[in-house]
């Protein structure tokens, strides 16, 4: 029998979607300051970071599916 999806799995599953956002974003950010490359890096920690969310993501809700 599966188990459903509780409160503590959505709440994990906001925080891992918040950090694999925000944690390459703000990385493209820091190296686009120091680099002045413009908006280049922050569009690849971006990238970087949707990507990660959907592996992870799949991942995590495997077993609900």
């Amino acid at each position: 029998m599966k188990k459903g999806i509780g409160g503590g799995d959505l709440a994990g599953l906001g925080g891992m979607i918040a950090a694999a956002f925000v944690v390459p974003m703000l990385a493209g950010l820091g190296v686009d300051s120091l680099g002045h490359t413009g908006p280049l890096f922050f569009l690849v920690g971006l990238d970087v970071g949707v990507q990660r969310e959907i592996v992870s993501g799949y991942e995590r809700c495997q077993r609900f599916l």
